[in-house]
């Protein structure tokens, strides 16, 4: 039904991009060397209840009450 044609058969494209987003770094040659990562300081946090590194106010057990930290705002 289709008439005939002297051209070179058509081929299907080489590359696709798959879905999502795409890689953030560039790939590496191999004896290209790694790249220093940057560590994340450790957070810490201080109670303004007890005025004690390592919990925040909500999750104080402490019974006792520092007046240093409490009154801060003042």
């Amino acid at each position: 039904m289709w008439p005939v044609v002297d051209a070179e058969e058509m081929l299907p494209t080489t590359y696709k991009g798959g879905p999502g987003k795409p890689k953030k770094l560039r790939r590496r040659e191999p004896d290209e060397p790694e790249p220093k990562q940057n560590k994340r300081q450790v957070i810490k946090y201080k109670c303004t209840k007890c005025g004690e590194f390592g919990h925040n106010n909500r999750s104080c057990k402490s019974t006792t009450i520092n007046p240093e930290t409490h009154n801060r705002n003042v």
